[in-house]
């Protein structure tokens, strides 16, 4: 292993998503891979595109593997960590976790529990993308057929 004080921030990610991969029952390493990846990506001095490419793709992964098997808090944590990077490519994923839960979705559903974690991880996101975040935003505040905590979390979102 290389002693993280002396290793730069591209091999800091490399190291944090092969030992995410190695541990995947532990949802704090996800966590922990999407802020490192946030961390890099907020100073332009480093380029690490491959690293990003793969601990970005590892938490995509993580997450649809965790809604295949019906995980809801490996996919809870998997949306919070996709938001956590605050890259680009985050907010069709979560896109499709807000749009993939709708229907007859009530509070005390899987699903329900999913779609607030990909809504307020938007939070994450809207501070680089506040126009984007806004246009997803909005309809769900709007809609007086959405449950009032969607509807809370979408309000909060879209005036952050």
């Amino acid at each position: 292993t290389i002693p993280l004080r002396f290793c730069s921030p591209c091999q800091l990610l490399s190291t944090v998503t092969t030992i995410a991969k190695e541990n995947t029952i532990n949802m704090t390493h996800k966590l922990v891979v999407g802020a490192v990846i946030r961390a890099i990506t907020e100073h332009p001095n480093y380029i690490c595109t491959g690293e990003i490419n793969e601990a970005f793709g590892f938490l995509k992964k993580q997450f649809l593997t965790a809604m295949m098997v019906g995980n809801v808090s490996h996919s809870v944590h998997a949306l919070k960590a996709i938001g956590n990077s605050g890259l680009p490519r985050a907010l069709p994923v979560l896109v499709n976790a807000i749009n993939s839960t709708r229907g007859n979705v009530s509070d005390v559903t899987p699903e329900y529990e999913i779609r607030l974690a990909a809504i307020y991880a938007l939070l994450q996101i809207s501070d680089r993308f506040p126009s984007k975040v806004r246009e997803i935003a909005l309809p769900i505040f709007q809609s007086p057929s959405e449950e009032v905590e969607a509807r809370i979390a979408a309000y909060l979102v879209y005036m952050r």
